[in-house]
């Protein structure tokens, strides 16, 4: 899903926690929904749209949940 208006955020730290939670509640969704999204990332961009961070859901959730 792509969003491309976007939203800005001061930093790249409060881009990376805005995705983590949106990350746990699209997971949490789909474990509702039957559907396993451990395996889907957000990918934040720059201005430009170019990637500057990835941020897995599998990693959101810790080591021992993404197994």
């Amino acid at each position: 899903m792509e969003v491309p208006e976007g939203n800005r955020y001061p930093d790249l730290q409060a881009a990376r926690d805005v995705a983590s939670v949106m990350a746990h509640g699209m997971i949490a969704e789909g474990d509702q929904k039957g559907e396993d999204r451990r395996r889907w990332h957000v990918e934040i961009t720059n201005r430009a749209n170019q990637p500057v961070l990835t941020v897995a859901f599998a990693d959101v959730l810790g080591p021992t949940a993404a197994g």
